[in-house]
């Protein structure tokens, strides 16, 4: 069985790509890598903003491991429980070991990265990564050791079985949950405009990444929604590539993202509301913002069935 590890960080340019080289012996485990030989590696410190979204491929190990690095720009750690969730529905749960390597970042490797990669100032931002890179290494090879231990214990276990169904997911961003009402009039075609406004605000999900909430079947489809903070188009880009990494046909995966958000000051205010925690408010922003859009939100469901009925993938 091959083994999908991903190590994912900010840029994907530091942390991830060190990760990778230790466990595919690209770099030393019993010392620090210098300077010349980090610089050697795939990636390191050549952080572009079309990286982020997209698994780059690194190698293979000798467990028969596919190792890739990702970018995730500002989703966090939970990039984690999105690519877990997403390969457990797809039946290939033990297929897939992500990873984040955020944890062992410290100050320099953040002040140095910014400034070589966001600034350009790459005589400077470098030393300091680098200093900060060899500062972390230890604790990079310790990662990468229990990574390797688990690893071996999955091959060891191997419970899940893979069944791909056909998915299409709606990305939802945790503020402008747009892909609420256009999932609805996909599943609920004849619902009056009403009807499916109450469906959506009445919906308990967040947004949050990590979320996948499944909300229905249709036309051979389960339809989900699939939580994406504030970085749709990040997460767009992950779902998209993530399918064809697992082994999934394009025509069984299908990716749609929110419209663009509509009436922009009652999103506004629901932004607040969601800061302080003031549920009633941010429905109430939702419904306002949610009205004058419903009409628009049936072309785009009834767009997006069309598709799906055609084959024309996204």
């Amino acid at each position: 069985m091959e083994i999908k590890v991903i190590y994912h960080c900010y840029g994907g340019s530091h942390s991830s790509v060190t990760a990778a080289g230790i466990h595919l012996g690209l770099l030393p485990r019993d010392r620090t890598a210098s300077a010349r030989e980090l610089l050697q590696i795939p990636h390191f410190d050549t952080f572009e903003e079309i990286v982020h979204g997209h698994f780059r491929y690194a190698g293979r190990n000798l467990f028969n491991s596919a190792v890739y690095v990702l970018g995730k720009k500002t989703l966090g750690r939970r990039v984690s429980l999105l690519l877990k969730r997403l390969a457990e529905i797809s039946g290939c749960g033990d297929r897939v070991y992500p990873v984040d390597t955020t944890g062992p970042i410290n100050p320099l490797m953040v002040l140095g990265g910014f400034l070589s990669r966001r600034l350009r100032l790459v005589g400077i931002g470098r030393p300091l990564v680098i200093l900060g890179t060899r500062l972390a290494y230890r604790k990079l090879s310790e990662l990468v050791d229990r990574v390797e231990k688990a690893l071996r214990e999955k091959q060891e276990t191997e419970t899940s079985t893979f069944n791909p169904r056909r998915m299409v997911f709606y990305i939802c961003p945790n503020v402008y949950r747009l892909a609420l009402p256009v999932a609805g009039f996909h599943l609920n075609p004849d619902f009056s405009k009403e009807a499916v406004l109450k469906w959506a605000i009445e919906q308990k999900f967040t947004g949050e990444v990590g979320e996948i909430s499944l909300v229905g079947h249709d036309g051979g489809y389960d339809v989900y929604l699939v939580g994406a903070g504030a970085e749709p188009e990040i997460v767009a880009r992950i779902l998209r590539e993530y399918g064809g990494l697992i082994g999934i046909p394009r025509s069984s995966w299908f990716v749609v993202e929110a419209p663009a958000a509509g009436d922009i000051p009652y999103f506004l205010l629901a932004k607040i509301f969601k800061l302080f925690h003031l549920g009633k408010g941010l429905y109430f922003c939702e419904r306002r913002a949610f009205r004058n859009l419903l009409d628009f939100y049936r072309r785009e469901a009834y767009r997006i069935k069309m598709c799906l009925k055609e084959g024309i993938l996204d």
